[in-house]
């Protein structure tokens, strides 16, 4: 409704009554202000009163407002303020008397709203059941107001449950539903009931129209909502995952998990399901299907994971297919229903989400954003768990086995090189050679080291173009600030760092940080191997949780510091390089000092800071790092499920910018083993055969080989998230086969004739 005003202060005048309404000061009659109060005696006698009730009940009361900034008069009729405080009687009395149900409150000399209207308003506290039960029985229509809002809106707006269902009745024998209510100027009422804030969920979701609308609205709104409203749905309704999945997209999908995971999992649970068989007869959904290794890949795979929990398919069918014609199926359902593969066999469903095209950069996008970080049990959903895995299997691995493959050389590299160096100058020194001779044998070590240097700052291009082309990917997704995280600002950094080698080849710091960086890569492996990962990212992730009690022990170790700079006696030119060594030594080390020292305030501050250090501050870390890894534990298998969707969001916004139809996986996989023969000659070339040599082209050659080798290991013209031409290939459905559950009251049933196979064999013994 309108913005209140000011209370008006002047005085009555006139024989007219003031009195407040809405919030404003209102002029009126004897009659207004027995309608407002609820009086049918004084109201009456109003009406009595006057020449004609019929003119009386017509005579409008009046009040100031200000309506966009602008000073505006209202008027209206006694039957409007019956109405809206809920006075049954009064409005009888009224409309008996010849009121105007159709009368209107106006604003600026403008019909505003009717009697219906005010009474569903009921001055901002929504309306009173009784008022507009007998508003609707005395034929009310229900029209729009000035400002284009229907009744329905005003009942959403002021959040009174009772009466949206009460008007959800009227409408329903009118035939009209919320979809009818199309005004791109005026919000859905239920999105209006999302922006007044008056409604909890549970009663939004509650008095939301069972219909698709109402399901987008709440996608785009208030996806807390989705659950209940869902539950309402499908109990009402007899409708299938298909037809609800009809009204749903990757992106819908993509914004409810980064508001809510727990809709999106009730999304896609709901959303899924058994699907469509063509031919019942000829070629049914196996129930029983292996689930052993199906080639080479699953036997490397089962090396170091545990066998998987889902067999996978991407397809681009949500039925299970069969050509009557032909008497075959397609190809991939060979996977499911061969059971040459052997042992184990398992009663199995088998699962397809109807929601096309979920594997993309926007859906794993939502799955690895800060905000899910906190709770991680939405990757327990069959789906979520089924478009991971098969992401990361069928395309992602062979891009992470290759960054290792890549990591592992460059430090066997430098591992060698430096051997060779220190070789040399060994062997120089032990055959007496002069410093000349010695300078030139380092010289050509040094030369030989660039060998191992220019294949890291290669690297690091190589790995600044991966970055800018998974920037490009959350561009081209529209979420570029999504970049801006800072696991990948990390990685930018790290792939920048290597590249100040071209410059600068004899930069120690740099080379440091590089033997450190190579070495922490090699983890990067236990992103393919889940049972290595398991027992490595519990005490990868200890750092999180101890930074509270770094803080205390940083303030300690500062404080006792500054305490025995004080009590040294000061002075700027020993202060950090003796103070500083001799307190890491005492604090960190707890190493006494030699002999005591005679001044006794010192010798006490070294015992006191010696016993904070050895028995509080160390007691903390291991307390601290006992409950984080016992909480690590706990969560590994959904934070390494959190890991591999952070390895298959970056494949995947690369694989959108980057050409991946080249050619095919058989002819990749030939173009890596001859590029990297090719680099490995290169490299022997240069290490044995010509030392000292010309390598001002060399870091260029290894850039262009390790490219072929990055760019190769991404084609997969066959998998259906692959980009072709800036565009998806649509209607790509995940499909999942896991073992069947046994419902609670059989698994009761076989537990009890177990134990009692158990009792009649021990009754035998």
């Amino acid at each position: 409704m309108e913005p209140r005003s000011e209370p008006s202060r002047s005085p009555n005048a006139g024989g007219h009554r003031e009195f407040l309404w809405d919030g404003r000061t209102c002029r009126g009659t004897e009659l207004h202000r027995a309608a407002i109060e609820g009086d049918v005696a004084a109201a009456k006698q109003a009406l009595d009163a006057a020449a004609s009730s019929s003119i009386a009940v017509q005579d409008r009361f009046t009040y100031e407002t200000i309506f966009q900034s602008k000073v505006q008069e209202g008027s209206g009729n006694a039957i409007h303020l019956a109405a809206s405080r809920g006075h049954v009687d009064v409005v009888k009395l009224l409309l008996e008397r010849k009121a105007d149900l159709n009368a209107s409150v106006t604003r600026d000399g403008k019909n505003h709203y009717d009697v219906l209207h005010a009474a569903m308003f009921a001055e901002g506290r929504g309306g009173f059941l009784n008022m507009v039960e007998y508003l609707f029985e005395a034929k009310a229509a229900m029209s729009k107001n000035l400002d284009g809002k229907y009744p329905l809106h005003v009942a959403f707006q002021t959040g009174n449950v009772p009466v949206i269902k009460l008007l959800r009745q009227y409408l329903a024998l009118d035939g009209v539903t919320e979809s009818d209510y199309k005004d791109p100027k005026v919000p859905l009422p239920l999105r209006m009931g999302i922006m007044a804030g008056k409604m909890s969920e549970d009663q939004l979701a509650d008095a939301a129209e069972l219909m698709t609308q109402s399901l987008c609205v709440f996608i785009h709104d208030c996806p807390q909502c989705i659950p209940a409203f869902l539950n309402r749905y499908f109990d009402d309704k007899d409708i299938g995952p298909a037809e609800l999945a009809r009204n749903l997209t990757r992106l819908d999908i993509a914004e409810v998990l980064r508001e809510s995971p727990e809709a999106a999992c009730a999304l896609l649970d709901r959303a899924t399901g058994e699907p469509d068989c063509e031919s019942k007869g000829w070629h049914p959904l196996p129930s029983r299907v292996s689930f052993a290794p199906r080639d080479a890949r699953d036997h490397f795979r089962l090396l170091a994971n545990p066998p998987p929990e889902n067999l996978t398919a991407y397809e681009d069918s949500n039925s299970w297919q069969f050509d009557g014609r032909k008497f075959e199926a397609p190809a991939w359902h060979t996977n499911w229903t061969d059971r040459s593969f052997g042992r184990p066999f398992i009663d199995a469903d088998i699962r397809v989400c109807h929601v096309p095209d979920i594997i993309c950069g926007e859906v794993f996008s939502a799955l690895c954003c800060d905000a899910n970080s906190d709770d991680l049990s939405f990757y327990e959903n069959d789906v979520i768990y089924s478009a991971i895995e098969h992401t990361y299997w069928h395309g992602c691995a062979r891009v992470d086995l290759t960054q290792v493959m890549f990591s592992f050389w460059g430090l066997c590299l430098i591992l060698f090189e430096t051997y060779l160096m220190h070789d040399l100058r060994a062997q120089n020194f032990d055959s007496g050679s002069s410093h000349g001779v010695e300078d030139e044998a380092s010289s050509s070590a040094s030369g030989r080291l660039l060998v191992s240097i220019n294949f890291v700052a290669a690297k690091g291009a190589v790995d600044i173009v991966q970055e800018v082309v998974q920037l490009a990917g959350c561009w081209f997704i529209g979420r570029k600030k999504d970049y801006l995280r800072l696991d990948n600002l990390t990685d930018m950094f790290f792939a920048c760092m290597p590249m100040y080698l071209f410059i600068d080849p004899g930069s120690r710091v740099v080379m440091l940080a590089i033997i450190f960086l190579y070495w922490s890569r090699l983890l990067e492996c236990f992103t393919s191997a889940e049972l290595i990962g398991r027992e490595l990212l519990p005490i990868r992730n200890l750092a999180r949780g101890l930074k509270p009690t770094l803080s205390v022990t940083a303030v300690a170790f500062g404080a006792f510091t500054h305490a025995f700079y004080s009590l040294r006696g000061g002075g700027k030119e020993k202060f950090w390089p003796d103070t500083f060594f001799s307190s890491f030594s005492t604090l960190i080390t707890a190493a006494l000092p030699a002999k005591p020292n005679i001044d006794w305030l010192e010798l006490l501050t070294v015992y006191a800071s010696i016993l904070f250090f050895s028995v509080f501050i160390l007691n903390i870390f291991i307390g601290v790092i006992s409950e984080m890894y016992i909480v690590e534990k706990e969560n590994v298998r959904l934070n390494f499920r959190q890991l591999r969707a952070g390895s298959c969001l970056q494949y995947l916004l690369r694989a959108r910018i980057m050409p991946c139809r080249l050619c095919s996986k058989v002819t990749s996989f030939i173009v890596i083993i001859i590029t990297t023969m090719v680099a490995v000659a290169v490299q022997g070339y240069y290490l044995v055969v010509r030392e000292g040599a010309d390598q001002t082209w060399i870091g260029g050659s290894f850039f262009f080989c390790q490219l072929i080798i990055v760019l190769a290991s991404y084609q997969n013209p066959s998998a259906a998230w692959v980009v072709n031409a800036h565009s998806l290939q649509d209607n790509c459905f995940v499909w999942f086969c896991k073992k069947k559950k046994i419902n609670e009251e059989e698994g009761e049933v076989v537990k009890s004739v177990r134990e009692l196979l158990g009792k009649v064999e021990g009754l035998k013994l």
